[in-house]
């Protein structure tokens, strides 16, 4: 018989479409941009609060853990890092944006300037 060894499981977070984003930024869910704040003049995702990915820890430190949190970026990439680090945190409900920026003006939503 093989040797298996248990591991830890990942924290976890659900990637959400855009759209889907938009749909519960609208209904008041948080939603988080951890871009910098150089990169918000290409557009700002509307109702968003903009925290940097390396202040992001300082900032959960405010927020309900049990209340579900939403992350973006420009492509996705840095929000997927935040939220596995909410999540490790033991925030419950994670949700990346799938594409960041990039993929919210792909799916034709609104941007702020």
């Amino acid at each position: 018989m093989w040797p298996f060894s248990r591991r830890a499981s990942a924290p976890s977070f659900t990637d959400i479409e855009p759209s889907e984003a938009f749909r519960r930024a609208g209904e008041g869910v948080r939603l988080i941009d951890v871009r910098e704040p150089r990169e918000l003049a290409t557009g700002r995702f509307p109702k968003a609060v903009n925290v940097p990915l390396a202040e992001l820890e300082s900032y959960a430190s405010r927020l309900d853990p049990a209340a579900p949190v939403m992350l973006a970026c420009r492509s996705g990439s840095r929000s997927r890092k935040g939220a596995k680090r909410l999540a490790a945190l033991g925030f419950s409900e994670v949700s990346n944006v799938r594409g960041g920026v990039n993929g919210w003006r792909r799916a034709g939503l609104p941007l702020a300037r």
